[in-house]
């Protein structure tokens, strides 16, 4: 947990399981973020810090 956020993380070298839904999710490097319903491809704190707005605390 970081900033009172619950999360998941899945290491795609390490997880055949995990590598599978990255491709699914149209992955094609890191990081893939997925908050509800939206993926975010490669690292965007602005996108990001949009999308958590809702749960991020102080």
């Amino acid at each position: 947990m970081t900033r009172g956020i619950h999360y998941t993380e899945y290491d795609i070298e390490k997880s055949l399981e995990a590598l599978k839904e990255h491709h699914k999710l149209g992955g094609n490097g890191v990081p893939l973020i997925v908050v509800g319903d939206e993926v975010i491809r490669g690292w965007s704190e602005g996108a990001l810090r949009l999308l958590l707005a809702p749960w991020v605390k102080g």
